[in-house]
């Protein structure tokens, strides 16, 4: 296709004849291929970061998943872009399955992807270069514009917009890489220099009022922050390693609606068997699972119903008891 030809089909846009959805729907109807709404789709971190966001930008097309063979599923509002979709197999060294999404939510997408690095870079630069890292007094005494400052709050504000369930911060002798644990699977997100290292493993442990000169013993607690309207509970500990301290914080959202079995999906055999294990008067249900994959979300539901039901059996054993005291008296 002819480049005259590959924009033929943004006029109609142009003009206002019609939205950039139907514009969406109707290239990926011309096109044969999916349309994807990116406002549900979630995607997947590792495919996202197989491109930086620079080239993502450039190419306007951002990698979100990978489908059945392996291949790259890629989010572009043009899909004929052919040249695009060349240099994106090249650099990935995956093939490429390309998919239309509106112009909007590629562009929100390629923001999220540079929203970390970018703050990362942010940090370097207003730290002037420095080789050496301030002291612990200076981070205590330094406001909300210390550069380190700036980067942790960027990382737990990315890391709950992205719905995690822990933060990984792991040093690996050279650098420190963040990941993010994502329905039970970790994703890795981005890199913090060396040199930064020391500022954000104390700026962390002061937020959970932890010992920052205490590094050769693992050390745990716990802040409660305000992310974007959402208020959650962070859990954090620290556990010493041979390249350095490294971080773990659990996020716990305070504001997530408790969710009954039919909205997680157990449903046939499965639900008859964990429905039989808790109405049997003595034995264990077990749930098992990685960290974060939604243990406790689906042991709440049943074990809240069988609170309730107890308190319930209670109160009338409570009200026979009485019953039958006061019958022998009358008796």
């Amino acid at each position: 296709m002819t480049e005259a030809g590959s924009g033929s089909h943004l006029r109609p846009l142009e003009t206002g004849a019609i939205t950039t959805a139907q514009l969406a729907h109707a290239l990926a109807e011309r096109f044969g291929l999916d349309f994807l709404d990116l406002g549900v789709y979630q995607a997947d971190l590792s495919a996202l970061n197989t491109v930086n966001h620079t080239a993502a930008r450039r190419f306007e097309a951002a990698p979100i998943g990978y489908d059945e063979s392996g291949a790259l599923i890629v989010a572009m509002a043009d899909p004929s872009n052919v040249l695009a979709l060349d240099d994106l197999k090249l650099m990935t060294g995956h093939n490429i399955r390309p998919a239309v999404a509106t112009a909007e939510d590629v562009a929100g997408l390629i923001a999220q992807m540079s929203r970390l690095d970018d703050a990362v870079a942010e940090a370097i630069e207003d730290e002037g270069g420095e080789q050496e890292v301030a002291a612990v007094t200076d981070i205590r005494e330094s406001a909300q514009d210390a550069p380190v400052i700036k980067l942790v709050n960027s990382v737990i504000a990315q890391a709950v917009d992205a719905g995690a369930s822990d933060l990984h911060f792991e040093p690996d002798g050279r650098d420190m890489r963040v990941r993010f644990r994502i329905d039970g699977v970790l994703h890795e997100t981005t890199t913090i220099p060396r040199r930064m290292i020391p500022g954000v493993v104390s700026r962390v442990k002061i937020m959970g009022d932890l010992d920052i000169a205490e590094k050769r013993v693992p050390q745990d607690g716990r802040v409660g922050l305000k992310v974007e309207g959402h208020s959650v509970d962070i859990r954090i500990v620290t556990l010493p390693s041979v390249h350095g301290e490294g971080i773990v914080m659990r996020v716990l959202d305070k504001g997530q609606a408790m969710l009954s079995l039919d909205a997680l999906g157990l449903l046939g055999d499965a639900r008859s068997r964990f429905e039989s294990g808790f109405r049997k008067a003595h034995g264990a249900t077990l749930v098992t699972g990685p960290t974060g994959s939604g243990k406790s979300t689906t042991l709440t539901p049943r074990s809240t119903r069988l609170t309730r039901s107890t308190r319930t059996s209670s109160r009338s054993k409570t009200r026979s008891s009485i019953s039958s005291r006061a019958s022998t008296r009358s008796r």
